[in-house]
């Protein structure tokens, strides 16, 4: 099912107050770039799910589950930025966007499956020239 256009219009400015709060208004976050790739926003506008990047990576976890451990906090002056905007605040929930990773790994299986297949056409062409000077 895909999003209303009302999903998507509130999904992108919870997407860009968030990046502007996770930047510049969560203390122990500055040496921390963070990305949020992502918002999905349930069609009552009641749940959005927050995906996140990180650099460096290793901090994602741990970011995450404190993000998920102060959602009141984030809420809260999330709710502050977008008052004049809605009628309520979503709950929020922060997620690893692991979209990036798959499309590497697919890209890593392509270039493989790109190398075996041209290792095997190569294979076969040396057959087929072999089979000729035999001839």
């Amino acid at each position: 099912m895909s999003e209303s256009i009302r999903q998507k219009k509130f999904a992108r400015l919870l997407q860009r107050e968030l990046s502007e709060i996770l930047q510049n208004k969560i203390e122990g976050l500055e040496k921390t770039i963070i990305t949020v790739s992502s918002v999905r926003v349930t069609p009552d506008l009641s749940i959005a799910r927050v995906y996140l990047t990180a650099f460096p990576d290793a901090q994602l976890s741990v970011l995450i589950r404190y993000l998920n451990d102060e959602t009141g906090s984030v809420r809260y002056i999330l709710a502050e930025r977008i008052k004049d905007n809605v009628k309520s605040m979503p709950s929020l929930m922060f997620f690893r966007d692991d979209s990036l990773e798959t499309a590497n790994s697919i890209d890593q299986l392509l270039a493989k499956a790109k190398e075996t297949e041209s290792n095997q056409d190569e294979e076969e062409l040396k057959k087929l020239y072999k089979d000729l000077d035999d001839n």
